[in-house]
């Protein structure tokens, strides 16, 4: 019923919906760069983006999240992940509303260097710190804005506040306080530094159960570089896009870099993965080396390095990567993979010298204007993802991450993506299975500036069967105002006991800028059925410097 309606809101919307003004225009980019929870785009000011703009990023065929571009330069983004159902990955595709460019504008003026600069294009998985708040990491260090010549400093305060009420006398709440301050050539010196502190109180509901604090240390590092930024040296807690599966760790990173390559060194150990204190535990040394090329509108990247890992002294692992992308107006490519070396400890138990122990690739190809391909395998043990918030349906797509899928998307009208795609998962918590989607999203509408997404979902596994839908109203009724609608259905069979389960939950989201410089998020979602009866809300408000 779910579905029903919200495809019928879509078709009426655009049966009303008045023609695109002659003011702007929909065109699409892509993603080129992960850092964080912060997603970099191949498009810019001179392309027709605004500071505050809200895009929309869609991977295998689907909505995946919903972005606020933060920082400009002429041909490069840096965008928030305002709204995330999954985090982008590099390549993927993202719609906007381009906005009329001035025709006295000439040329193309000196980007800043992490904007600018062609990155390695790798496919980078969110640091698992992006998780614990409901606002995205800023990029790389040294990351500046030429929207606002002679800024030196930018960042957020932050205060947030959560409430989980399972239903059973067991919930409770969280205030929660975050400050975030990148800073660039301080005092006309070369030198930047970048600043991620947060803290919470938690308060338990439950009798027995003792209320908690923290304060963690995400981030806290120093660049000293040259003035065109290609050779760098950063000292501190800092995260590291390059280096595969060394996202986070306390210590030395050198990097260098020129037209088509770079590479860099570094050491370093992991925080404490409890407390988030400085550890030496396991210790960390590596390095990477990338090449990159562009010929019109193809682009490649290929980076590979290695890693060692000592814990306590004695080998971890021992292991190299390798990441690489291809774009070009109808393709793109990326594969992301980790080899292990099987050291003496490690064949003594029967591991082989050399295994492929982290796969992603992912292939699009855009067959015409309108119907595009989408491929993919996904065999990654543990992967972090960035989440605002956990419902039901990402619940169920975490569970079976794991496997295959192929799938394909008809755009229609520069306003609807309908797509379908089948998958095959196993190894999981969850088994063995398959399931076939089919989805439906609605985007840009002059209407409210509405935003619809449908999707419904058949699964079949050793575990459980049944069908998921899900479905989404989102509008801009002013400004840098966004309100949404959403709710969905997860019915299912046990594959065992043969018992039927059925879990319905509703959610409402506010998301409001305010005079360029404030941010407002309420959220709410109740969730109820067999056995389960929850609602959490969340509030933030950020001031943005």
């Amino acid at each position: 019923m779910l579905a029903r309606t919200t495809l019928g809101l879509a078709i009426a919307a655009l049966a009303v919906a008045p023609p695109v003004a002659a003011a702007s225009r929909a065109a699409t980019t892509r993603v080129s760069y992960l850092a964080g929870g912060s997603v970099y785009l191949a498009a810019g000011r001179l392309d027709g983006l605004a500071e505050g703009d809200t895009l929309q990023a869609v991977g295998d065929g689907r909505l995946v999240a919903f972005l606020v571009v933060r920082f400009l330069s002429s041909h490069r983004a840096a965008c928030d992940t305002l709204k995330a159902i999954a985090m982008p990955a590099v390549g993927d595709e993202v719609w906007y509303q381009a906005r009329p460019v001035a025709s006295t504008t000439t040329g193309s003026p000196e980007e800043s260097p992490s904007l600018a600069a062609d990155t390695t294009g790798m496919m980078v998985r969110a640091d698992s710190s992006s998780a614990a708040s409901g606002t995205a990491m800023a990029g790389p260090s040294g990351a500046r804005s030429t929207a606002r010549p002679g800024r030196r400093l930018r960042g957020r305060v932050g205060a947030r506040y959560l409430l989980v009420d399972p239903g059973a006398g067991a919930g409770y709440s969280q205030p929660a306080l975050d400050l975030r301050v990148d800073g660039a050539n301080l005092g006309g010196v070369p030198l930047d530094f970048a600043v991620d502190v947060r803290s919470r109180r938690t308060f338990h509901g439950a009798p027995g159960i003792a209320d908690d604090g923290e304060a963690r240390v995400y981030r806290m590092s120093a660049t000293y570089h040259d003035a065109r930024g290609r050779r760098r040296v950063t000292l501190g807690r800092q995260v590291s896009p390059s280096l595969a599966a060394v996202s986070l760790f306390d210590g030395a990173l050198i990097e260098t870099s020129g037209e088509r390559w770079s590479g860099g060194i570094f050491s370093g150990a992991q925080p404490d993965p409890l407390s988030w204190a400085v550890s030496g535990d396991i210790v960390q040394h590596g390095g990477f080396i990338g090449l990159r090329g562009r010929q019109g509108a193809r682009r490649w990247s290929a980076t590979t390095g290695g890693i060692a890992s000592f814990d306590h002294g004695q080998v971890n692992r021992q292991f190299g990567f390798f990441s690489g992308s291809y774009l070009d107006p109808r393709l793109s490519l990326s594969l992301a993979e980790e080899i292990d070396l099987g050291t003496n400890w490690k064949r003594l138990i029967g591991e082989p010298a050399l295994s492929l122990t982290s796969t992603f690739a992912s292939a699009r190809a855009q067959l015409t204007h309108t119907v595009s391909l989408n491929a993919g395998y996904d065999n990654r043990r543990s992967v972090r993802l960035y989440r605002d918030r956990l419902t039901p349906e990402t619940e169920f797509d975490d569970r079976y991450r794991q496997g295959a899928w192929l799938g394909s998307a008809l755009d229609l009208l520069g306003h609807v993506r309908l797509g379908a795609d089948g998958r095959w998962s196993g190894g999981g918590t969850g088994g063995d299975y398959r399931s076939w989607s089919a989805n439906a999203d609605v985007s840009r509408l002059p209407w409210l500036q509405a935003d619809l997404r449908w999707r419904s979902t058949r699964f079949d596994g050793n575990t459980a069967r049944g069908w998921l839908h899900a479905a989404g109203l989102g509008v801009r009724p002013w400004g840098q105002t966004r309100v949404e609608l959403n709710g969905g259905q997860r019915d299912s069979e046990d594959g065992l006991s043969l018992v039927r389960t059925r879990v319905k939950w509703e959610g409402a989201d506010l998301d409001v800028g305010i005079a360029g410089h404030w941010y407002l998020l309420l959220s709410a979602e109740r969730d109820h059925g067999d056995g389960s009866d929850a609602a959490q809300g969340y509030a933030s408000l950020s001031w943005l410097f």
